[in-house]
């Protein structure tokens, strides 16, 4: 029912970035039940970008999709230009933690002092979308290793 709601939607309203949009949500949660790919939800996050580039939510969810696919300039550009249009600090620690951590400048030091004062919440979703990322610098690594190395939290 969802997901045709979802499609039908962007069907009766083909230039509103927020149908695509959710139409593309529904086809990263149930990709293998729609045979959807990853591909076809990045390129419906990228309609709705494309629709309306002031709309936050599809870069943003977008990020997970380029992070599996190895592409570090794309999450990058995605956390960046999510972080340029939402100004809400409960939702841009995982997108700046992105953009910091895949920043070829930032030293290693710098980046486990950002891994340090990350919440363990914040530090989960960051690596959920970065772990694939071939990364010099090694920050799923020392992600994981935070997260292992701090006290259990029964939600994880």
């Amino acid at each position: 029912m969802v997901r045709l709601t979802a499609l039908e939607a962007t069907r009766q309203y083909p230039d509103d970035a927020a149908a695509w949009y959710w139409w593309a949500v529904v086809q990263d949660a149930l990709g293998s039940q729609l045979r959807s790919t990853n591909d076809q939800a990045y390129a419906s996050y990228n309609h709705a970008i494309a629709l309306d580039s002031g709309f936050a939510p599809a870069y943003r969810s977008a990020l997970r999709i380029a992070g599996d696919a190895g592409d570090i300039r794309g999450a990058r550009t995605l956390a960046e230009r999510y972080l340029a249009l939402d100004r809400s600090s409960a939702t841009r620690a995982i997108p700046l933690a992105i953009t910091q951590l895949l920043d070829p400048r930032v030293t290693p030091d710098a980046a486990q002092r950002l891994i340090d004062a990350t919440m363990t919440e914040h530090l989960w979703s960051t690596l959920l979308a970065i772990w694939l990322l071939p990364d010099g610098q090694e920050a799923s690594e020392r992600i994981a290793r935070s997260i292992a190395a701090r006290e259990h939290d029964q939600r994880y």
